[in-house]
C-alpha cells in the first residue's frame, strides 16, 4: 500500500477508529490502529508479532484494539 492510499483510507475512517485517552493508559493513535489492522489481516501475525513489531505493550493488542466495536464503516 503506498503512503498515499493509507492516508487516503485513515482520513475516511479515522472517525470511526479515533479512541480517547483515559486517565489511566494513553489510546492507540487510529493511524497504529489502522497499521495494526492491516498488518494483521495481509500476515495473520500473532499478538505478540504485532506488539514487537510497534514496539506496543502486548497488552494492549490482546485488548482487541482491532475492533471497531460492532461498528460497521460506509466509505
Amino acid at each position: 500500500m503506498t503512503p498515499d492510499s493509507f492516508e487516503e483510507l485513515h482520513n475516511l475512517i479515522k472517525p470511526c477508529i479515533t479512541k480517547l485517552d483515559t486517565r489511566f493508559r494513553d489510546a492507540i493513535s487510529s493511524k497504529e490502529r489502522l497499521g495494526l489492522t492491516l498488518r494483521f489481516l495481509a500476515t495473520g501475525d500473532t499478538y505478540k508479532t504485532l506488539s514487537f513489531s510497534y514496539r506496543m505493550d502486548a497488552s494492549k493488542l490482546h485488548a482487541k484494539p482491532l475492533k471497531n466495536g460492532g461498528q460497521r464503516v460506509e466509505i
